[in-house]
């Protein structure tokens, strides 16, 4: 429009600057409609408002009412919906009882915020809301169970679909699984900790990782054993640490048994709890709330046992609690 103006104002050649290219097709197709709708008016030529009004102010049906309505009348989120019915203002605060209730896209009836999934009900697209008892579920290759969208991650809802995948875990399982590794040959899911040397753990694929059990067994293949140079004892990998496997030499090579001081209780996989009141020497399965907390798998002189750490929460929670109170009542 400023261009338009700005032409339309030349009266030479001299008096215009063009500092840029332009496209001319853009200055040819005609008059600009509002200027001439303006025109018109003010020279009294009769205007079609009629076709004015259908061409710049849409309208659809309203699907509550079965009345035609204009845009203005449809909230954002009901005029954009994807499956096109849409209801008018009135008749969704109508059926919503002023927003308490959505509707479910598949059985239609209208639903308060407690049978939506949290991730659903904040959802901006009414056309795209699952109630609980619609929802579609997929089976869980690990436990076998019926379980809803919000319950896998996005790739393994999709390998779930697939008849022929072996992927398609729920989150729970997946979990369970960075703690538990199954072994090939027995079908038992093991902890790493005096179940599966290091190699196996992190650098075997599945369908090839055994546990200690039954690679030292008659059929196992890949069976390797070191001897300790204190006790003289033929053992295999998980007995030792992994610097004393792979990096000393025969004549200096001790078991986690023998490089511990003779009276010290800890030994291969025992983490001990630093609360001063506590002290226990514990497998390291039972220090997980503590790992998952600090986002760790070794301990760095902080761990706590299950227990002390549940106890440490909720002595924080109750301080916190305190807190809050104290500094209500002092105001």
């Amino acid at each position: 429009m400023s261009s338009y103006v700005a032409f339309t104002r030349v009266k030479k050649m001299e008096d215009l600057l063009i500092f840029r290219p332009f496209d001319r097709a853009l200055f040819t197709q005609g008059d600009l409609e509002g200027p001439n709708l303006l025109l018109k008016v003010l020279r009294g030529v009769h205007v079609d408002w009629a076709a004015v009004e259908q061409k710049h102010m849409p309208s659809t049906m309203c699907h509550g009412c079965n009345t035609k309505a204009f845009k203005a009348e449809f909230s954002e989120p009901q005029w954009k919906r994807r499956d096109g019915k849409r209801l008018c203002k009135s008749c969704e605060r109508e059926c919503s009882h002023n927003g308490l209730k959505k509707q479910c896209k598949w059985c239609g009836s209208w639903h308060p915020e407690d049978l939506f999934e949290p991730s659903a009900w904040r959802k901006r697209d009414p056309s795209d809301l699952w109630c609980n008892n619609c929802q579609e579920k997929r089976k869980c290759r690990e436990c076998n169970e019926m379980k809803v969208r919000w319950e896998f991650t996005e790739s393994e809802w999709g390998h779930a679909a697939k008849p022929n995948s072996v992927s398609g875990r729920c989150k729970h399982c997946m979990k369970q699984r960075q703690d538990l590794r199954r072994c090939s040959k027995c079908e038992g899911r093991f902890p790493q900790a005096m179940h599966f040397s290091t190699k196996m753990w992190r650098h075997v694929k599945d369908q090839h990782r055994k546990c200690n059990a039954c690679s030292q067994s008659d059929n196992g293949s890949e069976v390797k054993t070191r001897t300790c140079n204190v006790c003289h004892q033929e053992l295999t990998q998980t007995h030792f640490s992994d610097q004393q496997w792979y990096k000393v030499a025969a004549d200096k090579r001790k078991c986690a048994q023998c490089s511990h001081a003779p009276m010290a209780p800890l030994q291969r996989g025992q983490w001990t709890c630093v609360k001063y009141d506590c002290k226990k020497i514990l497998p390291k399965n039972l220090f997980s709330l503590w790992m998952e907390d600090k986002k760790k798998q070794t301990r760095d002189n902080t761990q706590l046992c299950n227990q002390c750490f549940v106890e440490a929460k909720h002595a924080r929670e109750a301080l916190s609690s305190s807190n809050s109170a104290h500094i209500q009542k002092s105001r």
